[in-house]
């Protein structure tokens, strides 16, 4: 299964990206729905804010590793990092968020055109997070202090040899 959809450059795209994504993923894992619509309205927000384009959410399912994959295309070609803003600034945070919560997540920068796209992937589990707040307590037991210390400081160091590094390449 593939749906893609095109969201104008407006804050109001948003939320209708967030439904996209929520409609798509619970025909497919439901358990992943509101994880799904969180992490996409992220990179929607950055297309809008960071990129200032008009974006595309694609969804596919399955992926050779049997997982959901929902990209975020934009016109700008800037390549994405997560920051470790400080506590008391209240934005900066959705990089981290996706690299957090995602199974895996990388950038893809297309050859033919402008742009770039930003990827998350989800893997359907046999026991399903019933929300967000129950998927962010299971995957803050694999980081080091959990989601508090990631807001804090950023991410831990001892995560970094449990998630793969964002992966770049050329499309």
């Amino acid at each position: 299964m593939k749906r893609k959809r095109k969201f104008p450059e407006s804050i109001s795209s948003v939320p209708l990206a967030r439904r996209f994504v929520a409609d798509s993923v619970a025909a497919i894992a439901p358990e992943l729905s509101e994880t799904a619509s969180l992490l996409v309205s992220e990179l929607a927000t950055n297309a809008i804010v960071h990129a200032g384009s008009e974006f595309a959410v694609t969804v596919v399912y399955p992926t050779p590793a049997g997982r959901i994959r929902i990209e975020v295309t934009d016109r700008d070609g800037t390549r994405p990092s997560p920051t470790r803003p400080p506590p008391n600034v209240p934005h900066g945070r959705g990089l981290l968020l996706v690299a957090t919560l995602a199974d895996a997540w990388g950038v893809l920068e297309p050859r033919r055109r402008a742009g770039k796209a930003v990827w998350f992937e989800l893997k359907p589990q046999a026991s399903p997070a019933r929300n967000v707040a129950g998927a962010l307590r299971r995957r803050s037991r694999r980081t080091t202090g959990g989601l508090r210390s990631l807001f804090a400081a950023g991410l831990p160091a001892s995560r970094a040899g449990r998630r793969p590094a964002p992966q770049f390449r050329s499309v």
